[in-house]
């Protein structure tokens, strides 16, 4: 049987796929958002919740988030990357405008005005320093090659899917994968307009489509 050790403020697992891990989290979206949106300030003047999970992520040693099933890995990287953008966003709250013309492209608040907030800013978890794009890039789309992440991991920013108000499971990620894709197709993110023969399409999806083409052609159908 896996046990669950509380101490310090610290998670120790005496198993490593206890999904005990992630129940920080979950309480976290609970209490700070709301229908994908974060109360910051509130959340700010009470973060240590969120650091402490974050250090229990950091402690995971490397040989046991090998040893996780794959749907358990995929929860825990999910959850470890909005965890880590929602952090971004608190470091720097509340944002400021940065200089420079790039800076023009995006709204004042938003988190791409936070210099290296998913290029340059590395965070050490499960033994791993990574950014952003790295656990985006290298882990989620390369190691475990999922393309339903991008309906999943969240940039903190209005183009992208909401947050979800749970944690992600193994225990029931595909079923949370699957009800990501189909809220973002259904939002006004995707519009078909059949007088104008049109449709519009968000960024993400014209980012990212052409990266999972096979899934893509499974699926594109399937929420109609």
């Amino acid at each position: 049987m896996r046990k669950t050790l509380f101490a310090a403020g610290l998670i120790f697992l005496t198993g490593p796929a206890s999904a005990a891990l992630h129940d920080p989290w979950d309480v976290i979206l609970k209490e700070y958002s709301k229908d994908g949106w974060v109360d910051y300030a509130r959340l700010k003047k009470n973060r240590k919740s969120l650091d402490e999970y974050l250090r229990a992520l950091r402690n995971m040693q490397p040989a046991e988030e090998k040893k996780l099933s794959r749907d358990q890995r995929l929860a825990f990287w999910i959850n470890a990357y909005n965890a880590l953008a929602v952090k971004t966003i608190l470091d720097h709250y509340p944002i400021k405008k940065a200089w420079g013309f790039a800076a023009l492209a995006y709204p004042e608040k938003s988190i791409k005005q936070i210099k290296g907030g998913f290029d340059g800013i590395k965070h050490k978890i499960a033994g791993r320093k990574l950014t952003l794009n790295d656990l985006e890039n290298d882990i989620l789309r390369g190691e475990l090659n999922e393309p339903r992440i991008h309906f999943a991991i969240v940039c903190a920013s209005i183009g992208c899917p909401l947050l979800r108000g749970e944690a992600y499971r193994a225990k029931n990620l595909d079923a949370q994968l699957d009800d990501n894709f189909g809220l973002f197709l259904n939002s006004n993110r995707v519009q078909i307009d059949l007088d104008k023969k049109e449709i519009r399409l968000s960024n993400l999806i014209l980012t990212h489509c052409f990266q999972s083409l096979p899934f893509w052609i499974l699926t594109a159908f399937s929420f109609c």
